[in-house]
């Protein structure tokens, strides 16, 4: 026969307990809100004021976050510079945390006003390459590399110069058997008397080990071959099979026009071929003038070219072979979208031009569309249900199909302010950020609407 006093005075025990902790949970601000649909996605935002580095914390005067890494696991890495409290120069900085932004670990290398502008994956391995530059004196840089294990211990760093001029990498490209390639510019005197610089193309080619296979200095090209301004330089680059293709600019310094008189001109936007062997087989050079592009060989005229600045910040390969560019024309964003043999511009698509705000960087999220990140001083909600970012300039991140059209754009930072230089979509579909928030280093995860969790 059933015990129906125990039976009740389990009920009324269980009442009891479900009611104490229902109260608990309305006085407690941390308690669970109801989950939204991207619960699964870890979001977080973080300006590291201070940062605690091999069992010491330290305090941060400066720095910035310039680029980061999403690993399978979740983990995600981050490169970029930091200055201590008290001291005159950076360093370059490395952190790995979880999905929810806690540090696992924090490594700074060398004091010597280092920056860090990139983090590759070595393939094969568990290890990355972080590239950058180095200070080498007298108002110079080196080229600079170091290879680091999953826990962010060094195996090798690099210096790479270029006969005592001023270098740095913008980033590195890395191949399947292990050989990476790093890309920049490399400064050279034009005039001493009157100081006067310009930029030469920079490429290393080095294997697993940090050990130089090649090394490039590309002043000039094409017609314009014994040319002594032409200013170049790499700011992205992309593996296409045995080759990789850099994308930046070209500047050749003069104009050649009718009787002979020659006039300065702007940079073009320019993409450059490296077979295997370090040789360089296609070129393509566009400027604002000539929609169709140009493609550089010896016979290349420059005639009648407006003076305008073309520059490829950021090359993607795209699902069906061929190639996006994100670049500009003077203050003018564009993407430009050029044919696998890099012959021809298939779409120029002009991004919308609005005054408050700026784009660092594009992606290409894995269902096929375009985010940005960059700065904004304009609050803008995500459909109207989440307040505006605090500060006076806050990190803008937008999604754009690759017909033009703006799927969504969001603001979000700190009090102070903020802006974006990298993003990269994580494991769980988000994205991660980084940047600066008020000359400090910040990290910034959100969902795959650009949104931070309740």
């Amino acid at each position: 026969m059933p015990n129906y006093p125990t039976l009740r005075f389990s009920l009324f025990t269980l009442f009891t307990l479900g009611a104490v902790v229902f109260l608990a949970s309305c006085k407690n601000p941390a308690a669970p809100r109801e989950p939204n649909k991207f619960t699964s996605q870890a979001t977080f935002i973080r300006r590291l004021d201070s940062i605690r580095v091999e069992n010491a914390t330290i305090t941060l005067s400066g720095g910035a976050m310039r680029n980061a890494l999403s690993l399978p696991s979740g983990d995600l890495l981050f490169v970029g510079e930091l200055q201590r409290t008290g001291s005159l120069f950076r360093s370059a900085f490395v952190i790995r945390t979880n999905a929810l932004g806690g540090v696992r670990w924090a490594k700074t290398y060398t004091d010597s006003i280092e920056t860090l502008n990139a983090i590759t994956p070595i393939a094969g391995t568990s290890d990355f390459v972080a590239s950058g530059s180095v200070f080498s004196g007298f108002n110079q840089t080196s080229g600079y590399a170091l290879r680091i294990d999953s826990l962010g211990n060094m195996r090798w760093s690099r210096v790479f110069t270029d006969s005592s001029r001023s270098a740095r990498f913008a980033g590195a490209v890395s191949q399947p058997n292990g050989n990476l390639w790093l890309y920049g510019q490399t400064r050279r005197t034009l005039s001493t008397g009157f100081s006067l610089f310009i930029n030469d193309g920079f490429v290393v080619k080095i294997d697993a080990n940090g050990q130089p296979l090649f090394q490039r200095r590309l002043r000039s090209l094409g017609s314009l071959s014994n040319t002594a301004g032409a200013d170049i330089g790499f700011n992205s680059g992309v593996s296409f099979g045995e080759s990789v293709i850099l994308a930046g600019y070209y500047t050749p310094i003069y104009d050649f026009v009718k009787s002979g008189i020659r006039r300065l001109v702007a940079r073009d936007l320019y993409l450059l071929t490296f077979n295997a062997a370090g040789d360089t087989t296609k070129s393509f050079l566009y400027d604002a003038q000539y929609p169709a592009g140009d493609v550089i060989d010896q016979s290349v005229s420059y005639n009648g070219k407006l003076n305008t600045a073309d520059e490829a910040f950021t090359i993607l390969p795209m699902p069906d072979g061929n190639f996006a560019v994100f670049g500009r024309t003077n203050s003018t964003l564009f993407i430009l979208f050029v044919n696998s043999s890099l012959t021809s511009v298939l779409e120029r698509l002009t991004l919308p031009n609005v005054a408050s705000r700026s784009l660092s960087q594009v992606m290409l999220s894995r269902d096929g569309h375009f985010v940005f990140v960059g700065a904004s001083t304009e609050k803008i909600t995500f459909e109207g249900t989440r307040s505006p970012a605090p500060g006076g300039r806050d990190v803008y991140i937008a999604k754009m199909s690759v017909q033009g059209n703006l799927l969504w754009e969001i603001t979000q930072g700190t009090s102070l302010d903020d802006e974006g230089l990298s993003i990269q979509q994580t494991a769980d579909g988000g994205y991660i950020i980084t940047g600066t928030s008020n000359d400090k280093p910040l990290l910034l995860k959100v969902d795959e609407r650009g949104l931070l969790a309740d």
